[in-house]
């Protein structure tokens, strides 16, 4: 068969192969039946199934854990990216601006609420416009246009009520002639939750029913803010926080205020409470700021509060 050719050799094979299958294999079934006495074979007993079983079991709690925290895990990557996406990278729902200024003096008067900063109108600032304490970069030479706003490290300081060629004055929202349209968010606790008036029945507070309360915020001219004439109804409490309305003209961003410090009766007004809220800003040692600039058209025009 060795001589003969591929196609005639597969026809030889097919007819002898009774004859030749049993020399050719034997050295195949000698192998298998040496193996076959020389290692152990057969079931595993009960107690091993049971065990196998049991890691089994382990194993998939451990999968199912693992899945659970990946899932967290990626949760959380998304919601950084979001946040570092909104804070560093450019938005188009955040139509603002920012000038940096340094404060260089404080107010003479020991019962005023002012700072100097060396910002003017040769940098664009004019009175109107808010401010915050540095967390941006932004052109120093660009013109700041009227009615801008002061932050404080993503908190509200104040806002520029006069300004002249290299400087400008800057009310800190602890100054009493100080007024800024605010909204209250109420935070919710999972162990406490609070009841509030929804429509006309008293409902347990859930993030779906949530709407934030909206308020006009005072300075009252001893370092603290205040808000007036606030519905009972509402059942805000120590520690919910207070943010710029995010519809303001002259500051069209949400931005941290300060927090609910004490919620006192208003003998006054039935129904109604006062609000003091602690400045998140650390207006005391405030050295650098930010001044505000909206940047859709029209917003920088309108007239200061």
């Amino acid at each position: 068969m060795t001589f003969l050719s591929p196609a005639s050799a597969g026809r030889v094979r097919g007819l002898f192969h009774w004859a030749i299958a049993p020399l050719g294999d034997a050295g195949m079934y000698f192998v298998s039946r040496v193996k076959t006495t020389s290692e152990p074979t057969g079931g595993i007993s009960p107690s091993q199934a049971r065990e196998l079983k049991r890691q089994n079991e382990i194993l998939r709690r451990r999968q199912r854990l693992l899945a659970a925290r990946l899932a967290q895990l990626d949760g959380q990557i998304e919601s950084g990216r979001t946040v570092i996406s909104r804070l560093f990278g450019r938005s188009q729902d955040v139509p603002v601006k920012l000038i940096p200024a340094r404060v260089v003096a404080e107010d003479s008067l020991p019962y005023g609420w002012c700072r100097l900063i060396n910002a003017g109108q040769k940098q664009g600032v004019s009175p109107g416009l808010a401010a915050t304490t540095r967390t941006l970069l932004s052109d120093r030479s660009e013109k700041l246009p009227k009615n801008l706003a002061v932050l404080s490290g993503q908190a509200l300081v104040g806002r520029v009520v006069e300004s002249s060629a290299y400087s400008a004055r800057l009310q800190l929202l602890t100054d009493r002639g100080y007024r800024v349209g605010a909204q209250v968010h109420r935070v919710i606790n999972p162990r406490s939750r609070r009841t509030v008036r929804h429509g006309d029945r008293l409902v347990k507070l859930t993030p779906q029913i949530n709407r934030p309360v909206n308020v006009l915020a005072c300075g009252d001219g001893a370092g603290g803010i205040v808000a007036r004439e606030v519905r009972l109804a509402y059942n805000i409490q120590p520690g919910d926080r207070l943010q710029t309305h995010p519809d303001s003209p002259e500051l069209p961003v949400a931005v941290e205020i300060g927090t609910v410090a004490r919620v006192l009766d208003d003998p006054k007004h039935p129904g109604m409470v006062t609000l003091e809220i602690s400045p998140t800003a650390d207006l005391p040692p405030l050295r650098e700021v930010f001044v505000v600039v909206p940047t859709l058209a029209g917003l920088g025009q309108s007239g200061g509060r």
